[in-house]
């Protein structure tokens, strides 16, 4: 009994976050995508002041 209230918990909190995310899926592969793209320029620039620098 107690392993059932426990579970319907659970799930009772998980489902609002899943349709969060779910409705902002689009923003948050906006931020995924610009994230990449820095971590991209910020290696590229790394390389480039490595290769500079020898």
């Amino acid at each position: 009994m107690i392993n059932t209230r426990i579970f319907d918990s659970l799930i009772g909190m998980a489902a609002p976050v899943i349709g969060l995310i779910t409705s902002m899926q689009e923003q948050f592969e906006y931020w995924l995508r610009v994230g990449s793209l820095i971590v991209g320029i910020a290696v590229g620039l790394a390389s480039l002041y490595r290769i500079v620098r020898k």
